[in-house]
């Protein structure tokens, strides 16, 4: 399964156009990792019955959860921003 936003695609397009098969390599190393990624936090929260703030809650601290809410926040903003620049366009 692969997940892409609209402002992913327009940036891989680009990238396409300017280094052709260039920057392949890293599709193969970015995928398992991703997945590897992907299958220890299901893992985890399969494990736990917790969510990944709990967890941060539990382990570090309310200042870390929040800050790591806050960043996540951030990140889905400047996502939101970018396909609504690439749907202007």
């Amino acid at each position: 399964m692969h997940v892409t936003a609209t402002g992913g695609d327009l940036g891989d397009a680009i990238d396409g156009a300017q280094n052709g098969f260039g920057h392949l390599w890293l599709l193969l190393l970015a995928t398992p990792l991703y997945y590897t990624v992907l299958f220890i936090c299901a893992k985890i929260g399969r494990i736990t019955q917790k969510g990944l703030a709990d967890l941060l809650r539990e382990h570090y601290g309310r200042p870390v959860a929040d800050l790591a809410a806050l960043l996540l926040i951030i990140s889905n903003v400047a996502l939101i921003a970018a396909d609504l620049a690439a749907f202007s366009q």
